[in-house]
């Protein structure tokens, strides 16, 4: 059984704890960690058949360790950052502070995929990921993102159901 420093994440969930986020995290989690690669070719390449174990703190964290460096140490082993973005999610010490330290360890904005749950990319992208949003317009298309704001929370949810392939398609 490997140690929590020995476990590696193909991606870590970043979002601010609202009503309308926490239950989308959870569907996410479930969605990525029970996904199975639909070919051989890509299980081949990912050496595994399932994009799990993915990071989500209801999951994972251990309440007894110093939670500091827990996070640390998951986000240094998280292949991908995903961030449910929404205004809340800038306002956040915790969550800017995970962005930033999933940036300076792995030094690839191209390796974080925003979620929009609440507003417009634009409104919402925290500034340490805009060069998602530039490299995007230089290319002529819109940012990659998967954008699921909706009316409520089950409307979220459902679009995230529906939209979940294109979120696989960034892995």
């Amino acid at each position: 059984m490997k140690t929590e420093k020995e476990k590696k994440y193909s991606a870590f969930i970043s979002y601010k704890h609202t009503d309308r986020d926490v239950p989308i995290a959870k569907k996410l989690h479930r969605l990525i960690e029970y996904f199975l690669l639909p070919s051989r070719q890509l299980r081949k390449r990912f050496k595994k058949t399932f994009l799990r174990p993915v990071f989500l703190d209801t999951e994972e964290l251990n309440p007894g360790k110093d939670l500091s460096e827990q996070l640390k140490s998951n986000l240094r082993n998280s292949e991908w950052l995903i961030i449910l973005a929404c205004p809340e999610y800038q306002n956040s010490i915790y969550c800017m502070e995970e962005l930033r330290y999933f940036l300076e360890y792995h030094k690839d904005v191209n390796r974080i995929i925003p979620v929009i749950t609440d507003g417009k990319s634009e409104d919402v992208y925290p500034k340490e990921i805009t060069p998602l949003l530039e490299n995007d317009r230089n290319k002529n298309r819109d940012p990659l993102a998967i954008v699921i704001s909706g009316e409520n929370k089950e409307e979220n949810i459902d679009k995230l159901k529906t939209k979940n392939l294109g979120l696989f398609a960034t892995f």
